[in-house]
């Protein structure tokens, strides 16, 4: 199947990244608790059609924009069989931390490497909020990376703290207490540091259709830069209210990655122009000309 999709495996790209070799975009669609078959199979085939028609998103390889989409558990299985050969990643929005047993409802990331997913949303702030700590989430990304999982770690803070100053202090202590490693090491025995990738997601502008101005978002990813550069290249993701109309503009930025988007990803269309947002500033064109 012929697509402008990129297609390299996670373990791959994983470890360009983290090399600091990787220099594309990696623009992941959360959809949440959304999606009944019907409706998720026509997003799906949507997209897989614009991969095969729109050769826009160039240039390929490791300088090329990856796409990744998050479903429900539920979706999981007949999302990859939509998929087909296309190479849109894709991903889950937890995990447990244990292999198996008795934990009813879960699911392990041994379930969902076999499921086939590449990725796994962690620590979102919509699981904090409901009582997940830091230390779970450890654990959670621990169990993920045993199963090749690329794991992303989301932080963020609330709007009180911003208010108080607080930002980079909330930002630097979830993101060290949410990790299995110190930071300031290389990810526990190996010599290689293990592929994870961070995404920024103020709490105050997640699905509230506000968003961090761009001086506030260049302030905190080059902040996380500098606290995540003994661990290589972590690539670093916007979340919050990201759309068509802002994304390039996001991604433009420096230190940003790629972003995560919430809402804007059940809408194909919409979902695609980001993704084509992301290869507008790959290629070194004008924001503008990317809304045109």
């Amino acid at each position: 199947m012929t697509n402008s999709f990129t297609n390299a495996s996670a373990k791959d790209v994983g470890t360009a990244w983290l090399g600091g070799e990787f220099a594309g975009k990696l623009v992941v669609g959360n959809w949440k608790m959304n999606g009944l078959a019907t409706d998720a199979k026509a997003l799906v085939q949507a997209l897989v059609a614009q991969g095969a028609g729109d050769k826009s998103l160039a240039p390929q390889g490791q300088a090329g924009v990856q796409l990744a989409i998050c479903p429900p558990f539920t979706l999981l299985n007949p999302v990859r069989q939509w998929l087909g050969a296309a190479p849109l990643w894709l991903g889950a929005q937890d995990c447990h931390a244990e292999e198996k047993g008795a934990f009813t409802g879960n699911i392990s990331a041994a379930m969902l490497r076999d499921a086939g997913c590449q990725l796994c949303i962690l620590g979102h702030s919509e699981r904090r909020q409901a009582g997940e700590s830091s230390s779970q989430i450890a654990e959670k990304l621990a169990a993920a990376l045993r199963h090749q999982l690329i794991p992303i770690l989301c932080i963020g803070e609330t709007l009180a703290e911003r208010q108080a100053g607080q930002t980079l202090a909330v930002l630097a202590e979830q993101l060290a207490s949410s990790l299995p490693f110190p930071l300031a090491g290389s990810g526990g025995s190996s010599a290689t540091p293990a592929p994870i990738v961070v995404a920024y997601e103020p709490v105050w502008a997640i699905g509230t259709g506000l968003s961090a101005t761009l001086d506030q978002i260049a302030e905190v990813h080059q902040f996380l830069r500098q606290q995540t550069a003994a661990l290589g290249h972590v690539p670093l993701l916007y979340g919050g209210s990201v759309k068509a109309s802002n994304a390039a503009e996001i991604m433009a930025l420096g230190d940003v990655d790629g972003v995560l988007v919430g809402g804007a990803s059940l809408n194909a269309e919409e979902f695609w122009q980001i993704a084509v947002a992301a290869s507008t500033v790959l290629a070194g064109r004008s924001v503008s000309t990317a809304a045109a």
